[in-house]
Parts: structure tokens; C-alpha cells; sequence
């Protein structure tokens, strides 16, 4: 009875705590949805996932987790080769190289399997070839040796000779990762030639750096190839020697080999226990991206004259460019008033005209004002009364004649009488020729915009005019003159900073910029043109907007740059991996008999 009465109280209790689990998880499936959609959902997830869909990107598809590879402080070591990197024995105790055995290693190998994986030199695991995997951590090893046979491959210690990669970051140039030989040594820290600081820009004050094994014979050889230090000497930006015996080296050999010169053994040993690195701190331009704006903060346009040695058409020229308002070269703007007639009267200051070589008189300044949008003039409201005298009679009621003489009045100053309007002003720049003629050689800089005008200038040659505003040369002058005047911007920023570029890095940067046929900047707006692949677009910025609109619209990703390689984890299309190795074989004939009679 007890039984009968407890059943249904029992049955209530399961149901109802069966309903909360299935609202409960009903409330965690929408969360999951939602956040698959936008991360920036409120809520609480089954797993939380990454607050920003971008380093999810950065840090499981652009760069993902690696194995055999190890991290510590570096310290000098001029003992050491410029090829060779010191690795520390418990490193290299964890750090293994997967040899197989041949004739040449198989008493080596057996040795290493004898130790095991805590005596160095040792090995960890060994491996046969139907794929079975011993572990040489508890498992008999003296036995395992004896049964070592060719083909088997043997997870080994890291030993004097293997081949690793070795890397500082950030990772700014092609030689911040370069390929080393090993060489075991006791201590805990990773020691490199000091002559090799200069492509990593390593220093001695804590750096970290990284080291990598590589695991096959293939990686091994391109790493030796393609990566080692001594086939990368010299730096790819300009030739100049980047690994190489600098300052405290060059110093103390100096003074230690100078003739006539004993050390006792207490100043040598500390003259051998100095360590210096030579790296001094240096302020460089802080870099920043190639950024293509319609408005530029200084835009500059040089002009060469067709008559470079004459002082007085370089002066002619600069008047003919730079803006001149009406303000600067009237002597006077005042408001005469009678008793029938208000106006203004302009006098034109005709010493100044002439001193600035101005063509301009009162004729022409009435065709300026006429011209000028913002003073609503018509032709029989301006009369010049002589060549350096105009008058200016607006046509207005009674009640606002006061007010508009003065607002007229404020407006007349800011007229441009000669000129190119956008030409703030015009510098003329002497140097010295370079020939024997001697005398100076003339130049006009022209602040502003206006490419066309300057170009079309008497006095000026327009062949050899150039502005450092992109966007209006390719406006005058097509996309090839504005990829040759990105290459001659980079140039000439680089070499006044002191910095010397192969112009063939310029020229690549150039055509990436403008092979669309407009100018792209290095920014998100102009990658996003310059690229078509969803992958790549996604692991630069706004990585949840370019997966969303690519899935809604079907986009296709052929998968052929780099970052989309390295996001699925295939062998990109460079270097190496452009080659495929196939195997002629010669085709074989097949010699059938006659057909049985009886089958």
C-alpha cells in the first residue's frame, strides 16, 4: 500500500525534473544558433565561444598549434659557428628526429634505444613499419635494440649536426627565420654567434627566441637550401651584407692583435668574459599602411621650366600659378556713398602688380569677379572706370543697401584675380648644376592640387611636372603614371630616411596597388578589392561579415593564395610546392595468348 501511495509522487518528481532538463537545453540550443550567427549574442553557451570571430582565425586556421618545437632566453656565443645554434641537453631530451635504420645507423640507433628516453642521447618511441608504436618508457629496451631491424623508425634524441629552423619575432623580413645546424650543450639557454644578431634583431637582454625540427628528409633539405644562414648573408632588400662581425667584435679584435701587446692572464679573462652585443637602439619612422585618400594633407607638385637657368621666367611662371586674391593687390576697398548712388570702389595697386609680375588690371579682375560663384554678380553691375580703378554697384532694395555694401565688401578680399585657384602657393627652388656650366638651376614646388593646370602653365614643361597626390595623376594622366609615381614616392621617402630599397620590391608593391586598373590602398576597403578569395578576406578583418555574405550568395574559394593554404592546410602554390615530382615509366606490353577453344 505504502508502495502503491508513493508510485505516483515519484512519477511527478521524474517528469517535472524531465521537463526542466528539455527546457533547459531548449534554451541553450537557440544561445548556440545565435552565437554560430553573431558571437555578440547575450547569453551563456553549452562552450563559450571566442569574443571575436577574428582571433578564432588568427589562432586556429591562419596559425595553429605545432609540435616538436621549443622556446627559451638566447645568450652569446662566439665559439660557436655562424651556423650552428647551442640547444640545451633537457631540450634536446624532449625534441625528437624520426630516423629510420639503415646499414650506416643501426648500431647508433640501438645504443639510443638502450638509453631510453631519460639518458641522453636516447629515443622515445620506435616505430615498425606495419604502424605499430612502441614506447620506450617502460617496455624492455635491451630486447627492443636486439630486435632493431632495418626499416624501423626510431624516434631519437636530438643530436650534434640535425637540421632546425630558428626564429624571433615578430617576424618582420624573410630572414627572421633561418635555418641552423644543432649542437648540444649543457645549461638552459639557447646560444647562437653574435655575428647572426643582425637579421633577427636579436639583443642580450631577455630576448626569446623560437627553434623548430623539422621531421622529414625533404623539409630538412629545403630548410638547408632555401633557409640556411649561410646561403642568406646578404639581406634581399638591397644586397648589403646582414650577417657579419660588427662594433664591440671589430673593436676588441682590434685591440687584442695590435702589435706589441700583452694582457696578463687576469685582464684576458675578463677581457674573454665580456659579452657585448652591439645592438644599439635606433629610431626608425614608425610604418604605417599605404593608405590611398582623394584628400591629402601636403600635396606638392614640382615643375621643371622649359628654361631652367632664367631667374626672371621662374618668377613669371610663379606668378602665372599661385593664387593672388583680390585683397593683396588692391591698394584699396571702400564703400562710397551719395545721396544717388552706393557702391564700392576697388583700387588696384599697380607697384605691386608690377613687382610680382602680374598680367592683371582692372579688366581682368572685373571678369574674376564676374566668375566667382559665391558674389551673384552680372556684367552691368561691375564698371571699370580706368585700368586701375573698378566699381561695383549692386542692385538691391533700399532696406538691405547697408547690408549688402558690407557683406560685398567682406567677400571682394577673397577673389582670385590670377592664378590657378587650388595653388596655395609657389616656392622657386635654385640648385647648383651638376655639369661644369655652372649657375644655378630653377625649380617651382606648388602647394595644392591642379596637375592639369600647372602642366598646361606657359614657361613650364609639363613633361617633367610630377605631384605626389596618386589619385589626381590617375585622374590626368592614367593608372601607369600613377604606379610610376607610388615607386617614385617610396623611393624618395625611404632614401631621406636613409634607407636603401631594391626597387624591384617597389615596383611589386606598385603594381599590387594598381593591377585593377585604380588605385588601391593597403587597407581593408582596398584589400577587399584587390583580393577575391572569401578565406582571405574573412582572416583580415570582419571575419563574420565576409563568411555570412559569402555563404548567403554561394561564393565559390578556389583555394590558391597562401592564407587560404594555410587555413586548410594544404601546401601552397610557391616555392617548392609549385613542382610535383612525377615518375616516367616505360609502358609495358602485354602479350595475350589465343583464345581456349573450349572455356
Amino acid at each position: 500500500m505504502k508502495l502503491f501511495l508513493g508510485l505516483p509522487l515519484l512519477l511527478f518528481f521524474n517528469v517535472q525534473e524531465y521537463v526542466t532538463k528539455l527546457i533547459n537545453g531548449w534554451i541553450d540550443l537557440q544561445v548556440e544558433v545565435a552565437q554560430y550567427i553573431n558571437t555578440d549574442v547575450r547569453g551563456v553557451p553549452l562552450s563559450a565561444p571566442a569574443t571575436k570571430p577574428l582571433s578564432g582565425f588568427r589562432g586556429n586556421l591562419s596559425g595553429k598549434r605545432v609540435e616538436y618545437t621549443g622556446r627559451t632566453v638566447i645568450s652569446p656565443d662566439p665559439n660557436l659557428k655562424i651556423t650552428e645554434v647551442a640547444v640545451p641537453i633537457l631540450m634536446a631530451q624532449i625534441l625528437t628526429y624520426p630516423e629510420r635504420v639503415s646499414y650506416h645507423n643501426t648500431e647508433k640507433l640501438r645504443q639510443c634505444v638502450r638509453n631510453g628516453p631519460k639518458k641522453y642521447p636516447g629515443a622515445k618511441y620506435i616505430r615498425q613499419p606495419d604502424g605499430t608504436e612502441i614506447s620506450l618508457k617502460f617496455s624492455s629496451r635491451k630486447r627492443h635494440a636486439d630486435e632493431l631491424k632495418f626499416g624501423y623508425i626510431v624516434d631519437r634524441h636530438l643530436e650534434d649536426g640535425d637540421v632546425i629552423l630558428f626564429n624571433r619575432q615578430p617576424s618582420l623580413h624573410r630572414m627572421s627565420i633561418m635555418c641552423h645546424r644543432a649542437r648540444i650543450m649543457p645549461w638552459r639557454t639557447l646560444r647562437f654567434n653574435e655575428s647572426v644578431c643582425n637579421p633577427y634583431n636579436a639583443d642580450f637582454d631577455g630576448d626569446e627566441m623560437n627553434m623548430h625540427v623539422p621531421q622529414t628528409e625533404e623539409a630538412r633539405t629545403e630548410a638547408l637550401m632555401l633557409m640556411g644562414v649561410q646561403n642568406n648573408l646578404c639581406t634581399p632588400k638591397n644586397g648589403e651584407i646582414l650577417v657579419a662581425s660588427t662594433q664591440d667584435f671589430l673593436t676588441s679584435s682590434f685591440l687584442i692583435t695590435r702589435k706589441d701587446t700583452f694582457y696578463d692572464r687576469a685582464s684576458f679573462s675578463l677581457m674573454c668574459s665580456y659579452m657585448g652585443d652591439g645592438m644599439d637602439q635606433i629610431d626608425l619612422p614608425t610604418p604605417a599602411l599605404l593608405k590611398v585618400t582623394k584628400r591629402i594633407s601636403t600635396p606638392i607638385i614640382s615643375a621643371k621650366l622649359e628654361h631652367e637657368d632664367n631667374a626672371k621666367e621662374a618668377s613669371l611662371a610663379k606668378a602665372r600659378i599661385e593664387k593672388t586674391l583680390l585683397g593683396q593687390v588692391a591698394k584699396s576697398i571702400k564703400i562710397v556713398m551719395s545721396a544717388r548712388l552706393a557702391s564700392i570702389v576697388i583700387t588696384l595697386d599697380m607697384e605691386i602688380i608690377q613687382a610680382s609680375r602680374l598680367c592683371t588690371d582692372a579688366y581682368r579682375v572685373k571678369e574674376s569677379i564676374l566668375q566667382t560663384p559665391r558674389i551673384k554678380l552680372k556684367d552691368q553691375h561691375v564698371k571699370v572706370l580706368n585700368s586701375r580703378k573698378l566699381e561695383v554697384v549692386p542692385q538691391t532694395d533700399r532696406s538691405k543697401l547697408h547690408f549688402e555694401l558690407h557683406t560685398l565688401k567682406n567677400k571682394l578680399p577673397s577673389v582670385v584675380v590670377t592664378g590657378i585657384t587650388t595653388i596655395e602657393r609657389v616656392v622657386i627652388n635654385s640648385e647648383e648644376k651638376k655639369d661644369s656650366g655652372g649657375g644655378p638651376k630653377y625649380l617651382l614646388f606648388a602647394e595644392g592640387t591642379g596637375l592639369l593646370g600647372v602642366m598646361g602653365t606657359e614657361g613650364v614643361n609639363g613633361y617633367e611636372t610630377k605631384s605626389n597626390h596618386i589619385m589626381e595623376v590617375q585622374q590626368t594622366l592614367g593608372i601607369e603614371a600613377a604606379r610610376s609615381s607610388i615607386i617614385d614616392e617610396i623611393k624618395h621617402t625611404m632614401s631621406s630616411h636613409g634607407m636603401t630599397i631594391d626597387i624591384r620590391h617597389m615596383m611589386l608593391l606598385a603594381d599590387l596597388m594598381t593591377f585593377k586598373g585604380e588605385v588601391l590602398g593597403i587597407t581593408r576597403h582596398g584589400v577587399q578589392k584587390m583580393k577575391d578569395s572569401v578565406l582571405m578576406l574573412a582572416s583580415f578583418e570582419k571575419t563574420a561579415d565576409h563568411l555570412f555574405n559569402a555563404s548567403v550568395n554561394g561564393r565559390d574559394d578556389k583555394i590558391e593564395g597562401v592564407s587560404e593554404c594555410i587555413i586548410m592546410g594544404i601546401p601552397m602554390q610557391l616555392g617548392t610546392g609549385m613542382l610535383k615530382v612525377r615518375q616516367r615509366v616505360q609502358q609495358v606490353e602485354l602479350n595475350y595468348g589465343l583464345d581456349p577453344i573450349l572455356s
